[in-house]
């Protein structure tokens, strides 16, 4: 079986079996074998096995792929030692023994792993640069949960979790792809186990919020919200019988704001309540006039005598004076019997307890009736003053607007506005052309200020001023003149950066000189090391094992060049060269980690090269 090493910039070394027929490389997520670098294209080349061999095809790689040193054109068949460089990694084919064919005119990798120190180890299985892909598992369907978008933007817009791992995106390469600026190209991704779920942030630019807390990981449950970017998306579990609206948050702030109370509305009310003062009044003039006396008649009935109201008396003690005599009266000019006497007495005692009653009820009855008819007549004058006059004093003053904003007038336009508004406050057109010249106005301020900054030579305040007025919706010429500056901004600073670029690395180039032909022997082999050091990170073994060689020629006291040395030999296949400067580097520093690992080396491979 083959194995293919994965060694990354800073020596450490993956491990991966070649088990499948095809293993995708790149960056993007997905992939079988992922290696994040810049330098690596999002799908860049993959591995297929056809009639038991194995061979690479490149598939978009930007920076290119190169096979021992060769670059790939197309594809190109793979044997046991041959080294793949994909951006910083170097790919090395082994067989199951574990041995590699070496061809001399290429530099492969070391047989034995290096850590970050630069000490001999066990070849580590993990590391946090390659990601080998995880399998995609189907989700029952009874067990499939919902993600709805709930927000303004996009809003509506839902899918099912159909399998595990599944991923959220902008581009098209997602299981569910949320087309929007604040959405990262790989967002998030949604994992289900054991009938849970949770949420893994991929580095987005904006994060993840869950129920407005801040994660990298969370698990989820039905019900929570979770925030990416401007997008707000609910988890709506597979038992949860949950239905998205057909207004989302936030969609229908602007129309209740513009919505004005209703007049009709209103004038019902009123109606109703004058209705039922009306009715309440009639109700007690009813039962006044019901027990109102018939002058100069005796009530003489076998039941109880009628109460007797004095609702038309202006007077209340006058009104009982008179029934009173009345009644004394009625008694001496005929003669009555005890028992009409009785009576004549109790409708005295009711009528008096009646009557302040009475006035009570009638009085707030009566008040609140004329107040209802003079709010009634106040809003029918009003209703009369935004009738049609009032429409065409509007549609005047927006028709004055809408010429002087073509004019150019803005301030003329802002004030004819205004005016429109002051009749009518519901006209939006009027709304919306005070935001034109509200937006006009920033963007000629942000212009002014750009081309005052593009004076005095100041790019970066140019620049500033540029991508703040184009965020307003100012008219074409405007919004042309701001982006002509933002690109000239961006030129300036770019070659100015180039030359101060081009400045700093010829002093760092006299300054090697300078150390390498005048400085004392330690310091030109420390910057031998240095230099040899940048050429081992770029694979370059060949110059990096010269410069070792130099550093060491020009000081012998540097063990630190020797062990690096050392190492090099040894992964060019030197062996007996290599165990020659362990030995010396065993002797200066003998308790040192380093030595340790460089004696149990000479111990394994001392038998080959006596």
């Amino acid at each position: 079986m083959l194995k293919l090493h994965i060694q990354d910039d800073v020596g450490k070394i993956t491990v991966v079996p070649v088990i499948r027929d095809e293993i995708s490389i790149g960056r993007k997520e997905g992939m079988t074998i992922r290696l994040t670098d810049r330098n690596v294209s999002r799908e860049h080349a993959c591995l297929r096995k056809t009639d038991g061999n194995l061979y690479i095809h490149e598939l978009s790689a930007r920076f290119g792929t190169k096979v021992n040193g060769g670059k790939v054109d197309g594809s190109m068949e793979l044997l046991a030692g041959d080294v793949v460089q994909i951006g910083d990694y170097l790919l090395s084919l082994h067989s199951e023994t574990g041995e590699e064919v070496t061809d001399p005119g290429y530099s492969t990798k070391p047989t034995a792993s290096v850590s970050d120190t630069g000490e001999f180890g066990p070849v580590p299985l993990e590391t946090q640069i390659i990601e080998v892909a995880e399998p995609v598992v189907d989700i029952p369907t009874s067990e499939q949960a919902r993600l709805v978008v709930i927000s303004r933007n996009l809003g509506g817009q839902e899918t099912h979790i159909t399998h595990s791992p599944f991923s959220i995106g902008r581009t098209n390469d997602n299981d569910f792809q949320l087309d929007h600026r604040s959405i990262s190209r790989n967002h998030i991704v949604v994992r289900h186990d054991s009938a849970s779920y949770s949420v893994s942030d991929l580095d987005s630019a904006n994060g993840i919020r869950i129920n407005g807390d801040e994660y990298r990981k969370a698990d989820l449950h039905p019900g929570d919200e979770i925030e990416m970017g401007h997008i707000l998306i609910r988890f709506v579990g597979a038992d949860e019988n949950f239905v998205s609206s057909d207004q989302p948050y936030g969609a229908g702030d602007l129309l209740v704001a513009d919505v004005a109370p209703s007049r009709a509305g209103k004038v019902a009310m009123i109606g109703i309540l004058l209705l039922a003062i009306t009715a309440a009044a009639a109700w007690v003039l009813h039962f006044s006039k019901q027990t109102e006396p018939v002058s100069g008649r005796r009530v003489i009935d076998s039941g109880p005598i009628a109460k007797i109201d004095p609702v038309n008396q202006d007077n209340s003690k006058a009104k009982s004076g008179g029934i009173i005599a009345k009644a004394n009266t009625a008694t001496k000019s005929e003669e009555s019997t005890p028992e009409e006497a009785d009576t004549v007495a109790k409708a005295e005692t009711q009528e008096t307890k009646i009557e302040p009653v009475v006035a009570k009820t009638v009085t707030p009855i009566k008040a609140a009736s004329t107040k209802g008819k003079k709010s009634s007549e106040t809003k029918n004058k009003a209703a009369k003053n935004k009738g049609p006059n009032n429409a065409a004093k509007a549609l005047a003053h927006l028709t004055a607007a809408r010429q002087l904003l073509r004019e150019g007038n803005h301030a003329a336009a802002e004030q004819a506005a205004k005016s429109a508004l002051k009749v009518d406050s519901r006209a939006t057109e009027a709304k919306a052309i005070l935001r034109t010249v509200r937006n006009e106005r920033r963007g000629n301020a942000a212009l002014s200020k750009a081309m005052k900054a593009k004076q005095y030579g100041n790019w970066k305040k140019v620049l500033a001023h540029a991508r703040k007025g184009l965020r307003y919706d100012a008219s074409s010429t405007v919004r042309e003149a701001l982006s002509n500056l933002e690109n000239e901004a961006r030129r300036q600073l770019a070659s100015a950066k180039n030359k101060a670029s081009n400045t700093n690395t010829n002093k760092d180039n006299a300054s090697t000189k300078t150390k390498l032909s005048g400085g004392s022997k330690l310091e030109v082999a420390r910057e031998l090391a240095k230099q040899a050091k940048t050429a081992k990170r770029a694979s370059n073994l060949t110059l990096a094992e010269a410069l070792y060689r130099q550093c060491l020629k020009t000081h012998s006291g540097m063990q630190s060049c020797r062990a690096d040395l050392a190492v090099i030999l040894m992964a060019r296949g030197k062996r007996c060269e290599a165990l020659r400067h362990m030995r010396r580097y065993v002797k200066s520093h003998p308790g040192s980690g380093k030595a340790v690992q460089f004696k149990r080396l000479i111990e394994q491979f001392e038998p080959q090269c006596n």
